[in-house]
């Protein structure tokens, strides 16, 4: 189970990775 927290942060790294996938391409 996630805490709210660490459910935020990941959302975060999702958020950054796939605005950088489009950067990329």
């Amino acid at each position: 189970l996630f805490t709210a927290i660490e459910a935020g942060q990941l959302d975060k790294v999702k958020t950054i990775l796939e605005s950088a996938d489009v950067d990329l391409n």
